[in-house]
């Protein structure tokens, strides 16, 4: 991006715009895909991503809902090495759709491993 673009962009769109691209690329959306999902063009969500346009609002919350983020995902603090809440639900997410994948192909591994972080539970508490 040419730095006067960089220049352009104010730190609160930057942020959002950091949050949004993190989010869509996590769900596997290109631009186009999440352009057509919230109605605008894949220059606009570029424009988004970068900073560069401020995001009204209503496309705020289309925009929440097509890479399925809380709002408050686009203002979380961005700590080094911190999951910020929708970063774990997606984690959540994807590890509860491989644990069910292993309980369809393999019941008995499946049930061990509840065994397993059952035990690890308790040994915590």
């Amino acid at each position: 991006m040419h730095s006067r673009v960089k220049e352009l962009a104010n730190p609160i769109n930057r942020r959002i715009g950091r949050r949004l691209k993190h989010a869509r690329m996590l769900r596997g959306l290109t631009l186009e895909s999440l352009g057509e999902i919230i109605s605008v063009s894949y220059q606009q969500v570029q424009k988004y991503e970068a900073g560069v346009n401020a995001v009204a609002p209503e496309k705020l919350i289309l925009l929440s809902r097509a890479v399925e983020m809380p709002i408050s995902y686009f203002f979380d603090d961005e700590k080094a090495g911190e999951d910020t809440s929708g970063e774990r639900h997606l984690k959540l997410e994807r590890l509860i759709r491989k644990l069910q994948k292993i309980e369809r192909c393999d019941p008995r591994l499946f049930q061990c491993i509840c065994l397993m972080v059952g035990a690890v539970v308790r040994a915590e508490e």
